[in-house]
Order: C-alpha cells, then sequence, then structure tokens
C-alpha cells in the first residue's frame, strides 16, 4: 500500500504516454541489467540477468506500463481504510537498501494492516528475497504455518 509514496524513477518514466513506449523500446537486455545491477548492488549477477530477462519480451514490458499506469496514488487512503477494518494477517519483509520504495514505507504498511509483522533487512534491495533467501524464509515460514495451523514436522 503505497501511502504518500513518490514514484521511483523508472516509474515516473513509465506512468508517462509515449516517454514510456519510447524508454521500453530502448530498454534493451544490456541496459536493463545494468540498470538493475547499479540499483541493486547486493544482488547476484545470476539474479540480475534473470530479472533483467523476464522483462524482456514486448508482452512483459506493455503489463509494466499498464501496471503502472492503472495504479493512482491518490485511491490509497480509502484503500487502506478498507483493508484496516478487516485488519488481515499480513507480513512485511523490507529491505533497508531498496532503491525503489523507501523503508518508511514497511512501517506505513501498519495504516491498511494494523496488526501486521514488520521486518526490515538491513542493507538487502528491493528482491530481499533473492538476496537473502535463508533469512526471508527464517520469517515466512513461521508465519504462514502460524496461518494455517499447522506445526513444523517432529523430528524422527
Amino acid at each position: 500500500m503505497f501511502l504518500g509514496y513518490r514514484w521511483h524513477r523508472a516509474a515516473r518514466v513509465w506512468r508517462t504516454p509515449v516517454a514510456g513506449e519510447v524508454f521500453q523500446r530502448i530498454a534493451t537486455p544490456r541496459v536493463a541489467r545494468a540498470a538493475i545491477a547499479h540499483d541493486n548492488p547486493n544482488l547476484d549477477a545470476r539474479w540480475v540477468s534473470r530479472i533483467a530477462a523476464h522483462m524482456r519480451p514486448w508482452g512483459t514490458k506493455r503489463a509494466i506500463l499498464r501496471l503502472y499506469r492503472s495504479t493512482q496514488i491518490e485511491s490509497m487512503p480509502s484503500l487502506a481504510a478498507a483493508l484496516r477494518e478487516r485488519d488481515l494477517p499480513c507480513l512485511i519483509v523490507w529491505g533497508t537498501g531498496d532503491a525503489y520504495i523507501p523503508t518508511v514505507m514497511a512501517e506505513r504498511q501498519r495504516r491498511p494492516f494494523p496488526s501486521a509483522q514488520i521486518h526490515t533487512i538491513p542493507g538487502a534491495g528491493h528482491w530481499v528475497w533473492l538476496e537473502q533467501p535463508e533469512r526471508v524464509a527464517e520469517l515466512v515460514v513461521p508465519f504462514l504455518r502460524n496461518q494455517v495451523g499447522s506445526r513444523p514436522p517432529e523430528p524422527a
């Protein structure tokens, strides 16, 4: 939930008609890898290449433009209010080195999700689960077990 968020630089371009299309046309795999690696210095080069490859098909590029253009920051407060009433279980795992969405946004998730469990991973970036999968699993697995009411298997 992006409450009080200012779009990151690529998102501002993607949200702009014509400029977004031009940007997507010139975003070669090499350019995408360079941008992702620059913004995510702790992300392994294999993941950088894989993410860049996922962004390569024109269908994905169009989907990115549609997603960023359909999200209206102005509608977030009313959505947050509706979610807050439900107080849904929520786990937030956030990298403090996220170049796209600042860490302050993690704590702002309490407005729509008052009971949220919020964990920040120092130095991790936007793809925290790729950079620190073991640490993220330490947080996600118990949360999910608690949600489904299961317990870890007993040792044999």
